[in-house]
């Protein structure tokens, strides 16, 4: 079941596209959930900047073999300075997350049957929503937070400070490719701030399942790929966690 919304919160002045899939025959009560940023290329090729993730195919194949997940996709703010401004860590990110957590979760949760406690939550976004992601999972300490390809050399000081600052023994999944530069020499400088940051999280006290995609770039191509993985990781964090270090 997919079910595209509008919804609105006390912290935006309009309605937003929010979909909720439950795979065919799963009980929701048993689904953990999965908030994802950018959700407008979740699900639709249509509606996806450049590519989707085809998420329901992927959870309903989980599904069939017994692992039970749910999907929160909600779309970002528009165009690109919107996108830019919600989220911004010292912008737009924090009423990003009071919208999610004290407006969207609970109200998708009593309609689906969906709990919402935290420990039953991870929160994913790639790019400038994988900054974003790392920020709402350390603030509302979800069971996972995935931070795909993190744009830091967009607001690299801004998270330094942020997990310099955080405390809690949060889990985290953390990736980037090597490629996420194309062919430029760019790239050893971005491996070189992903991988500080890994260092400062484990730093910190948080649990990072760390990985370095061979070839990987900064695509929706490549990010969909990821997916499996943090579902992974979301069900048995440890083992996952042994592998990727």
């Amino acid at each position: 079941m997919l079910e595209v919304l509008q919804m609105g919160t006390r912290a935006w002045s309009d309605p937003r596209t929010v979909r909720v899939y439950i795979p065919d025959h799963l009980n929701p009560r048993e689904a953990r959930v999965l908030v994802m940023l950018d959700g407008q290329n979740a699900f639709d090729q249509s509606t996806a900047f450049i590519e989707s993730w085809n998420a329901h195919q992927v959870l309903q194949g989980r599904a069939l073999k017994g692992e039970a997940f749910a999907i929160v996709a909600i779309n970002n703010a528009g165009e690109a300075h919107a996108r830019l401004h919600e989220y911004n860590l010292k912008k737009g990110a924090p009423a990003l997350g009071e919208a999610i957590f004290s407006d969207i979760l609970p109200k998708v949760g009593r309609e689906y049957g969906l709990k919402m406690h935290g420990q039953n939550i991870a929160v994913m976004g790639a790019g400038l929503a994988g900054v974003c992601a790392l920020y709402l999972g350390l603030r509302y300490s979800v069971a996972l937070t995935a931070c795909i390809s993190p744009s830091l050399w967009v607001w690299g000081a801004d998270v330094n400070a942020f997990v310099q600052a955080s405390q809690g023994n949060n889990r985290i999944y953390l990736d980037t490719g090597t490629h996420e530069a194309g062919a430029h020499a760019l790239n050893q400088e971005n491996l070189k701030k992903v991988r500080s940051l890994r260092e400062d999280l484990i730093r910190t006290g948080h649990q990072v399942a760390y990985q370095e995609v061979a070839g990987g770039t900064h695509s929706e191509k490549h990010w969909r790929l990821r997916l499996p993985l943090v579902l992974d990781a979301f069900m048995n964090f440890d083992e996952v966690s042994r592998i990727w270090h």
